[in-house]
């Protein structure tokens, strides 16, 4: 598969060939719409990032987050910097 292909899940074929005709940016921007519309109180990466996580987790995407979502997972599992007292 060449780069850039999208892979198929259950909610691809949900979407049946309007998937099949969307660029991944126009995906990137309903997703960010949603996220909005959701007002989150978490910056829009980690949001991102974990979504991600839950769908591979689920079974959902069979992609698993990449390095870059890794590495902002693990800054959201280790919490707030704490000072020394």
């Amino acid at each position: 598969m060449a780069r850039g292909d999208k892979i198929l899940n259950e909610y691809a074929d949900r979407l049946g060939l309007v998937f099949d005709e969307c660029p991944k940016a126009v995906i990137a921007a309903i997703a960010m719409s949603h996220y909005i519309n959701l007002e989150c109180d978490v910056p829009p990466p980690l949001a991102f990032c974990r979504e991600w996580q839950a769908l591979y987790d689920a079974g959902i995407v069979p992609q698993k987050p990449g390095k870059r979502a890794r590495i902002e997972l693990s800054a959201l599992s280790k919490g707030p910097a704490r000072s020394a007292k």
